[in-house]
């Protein structure tokens, strides 16, 4: 009705005495069955905008009093505040539906991009998992060859987590490919590596990684660190940390990174890996840390490596309880034959 436009657009409230003769009436809009004798029109009102309008009738010849269209125009107020946030909750409803399927496809992607979880390496048997804290994680590893008795083995850990941290993986992930033509060593590798993302900094982001060249002839790995946690190096029943130490990439420039040498043996056993592994949490906030890490290597030293992984990941899950994932984790275990 005419009556309902103003309101609508004037955002002022109107009392109609007599409803017999108003257009309301004429045009049927009314909300009783009966006999009103008087209504009461409220615009619904939010953030300075008309949403709708609120009708109200009276059916007895006193009309509608004045105290009521107060409580009215208190409680259109409120209808208008109910209606605005549902239209914003289904909003954001459909936005993240939008935005976890948008992850979720990325994160298939992600998976995709990642090298085989078991590369066939001369002289080394691998297996590799990579759990995600969220749908798009932020650590990575890559495998690539020299020559056909020269491998590169890495294991990294961008700062923080879900797309950014996977964006700047995936760049990093590109910058080490694209520079193993040159079949740099483990140093030079990270130093260049490193002035290429300070070329490309972003603020906030860093990478940490550990880059190892395996020598299947001589049975040696060649291994330079830069800030990832101490990979783990299990002989018979003896497990020691290997002492590779190094700032960062993409932090500080004029960095020298450092190169250890070990030769292995047929048996040997070594996990590298990303600290989000060993700093799993459950609702103690107890980490699970390196110790919990030698035990199960050790104590299941005798079995398949993709075995071995298996039992890791199993203890760090129910040392979590539950709780969810405070970091990605990422393992990279392997045994000499």
């Amino acid at each position: 009705s005419n009556m309902l436009v103003r309101v609508s657009n004037t955002g002022r409230s109107e009392y109609i005495p007599d409803v017999k003769n108003s257009k309301l009436r004429k045009q049927n809009i009314m909300l009783t069955y009966g006999k009103p004798s008087s209504a009461y029109v409220v615009p619904l009102i939010t953030r300075s905008k008309v949403i709708g309008v609120l009708a109200t009738d009276a059916v007895d010849g006193e009309g509608v009093p004045e105290e009521n269209r107060e409580t009215l125009d208190i409680f259109a107020s409120q209808i208008a505040i109910a209606i605005e946030n549902s239209r914003l909750y289904e909003r954001v409803v459909r936005s993240e539906a939008r935005r976890q399927r948008d992850l979720n496809r990325a994160g298939e992607i992600q998976h995709h991009m990642m090298p085989t979880l078991t590369p066939s390496i001369p002289g080394l048997e691998i297996h590799v998992r990579f759990q995600t804290a969220v749908e798009l994680g932020g650590d990575l590893y890559d495998f690539f060859a020299y020559a056909k008795d020269r491998h590169v083995l890495a294991v990294g850990d961008v700062s923080g987590k879900g797309a950014p941290a996977a964006l700047y993986g995936a760049m990093t992930s590109g910058i080490l490919r694209s520079m193993s033509r040159e079949k740099l060593s483990p140093p030079d590798m990270l130093d260049r590596l490193n002035q290429s993302l300070l070329e490309r900094k972003i603020e906030g982001h860093f990478v940490t990684l550990t880059y190892g060249l395996w020598e299947s002839k001589t049975k040696t790995l060649r291994l330079s660190n830069a800030g990832m946690p101490l990979p783990l190096h299990l002989r018979g029943d003896q497990a020691r940390t290997i002492r590779v130490e190094g700032i960062p990439l993409g932090l500080l420039s004029n960095v020298e990174y450092q190169e250890t040498v070990i030769h292995l043996e047929s048996g040997d056993l070594l996990a590298v890996f990303s600290d989000g592994l060993i700093e799993a949490a459950g609702e103690d906030n107890e980490e699970f840390g390196m110790r919990r890490l030698e035990n199960i290597v050790r104590e299941n030293s005798q079995r398949p490596v993709g075995e071995i992984l298996e039992a890791i990941f199993t203890d760090v899950a129910r040392f979590e309880g539950g709780y969810p994932r405070r970091d990605d984790q990422t393992l990279m275990l392997l045994r000499v034959r």
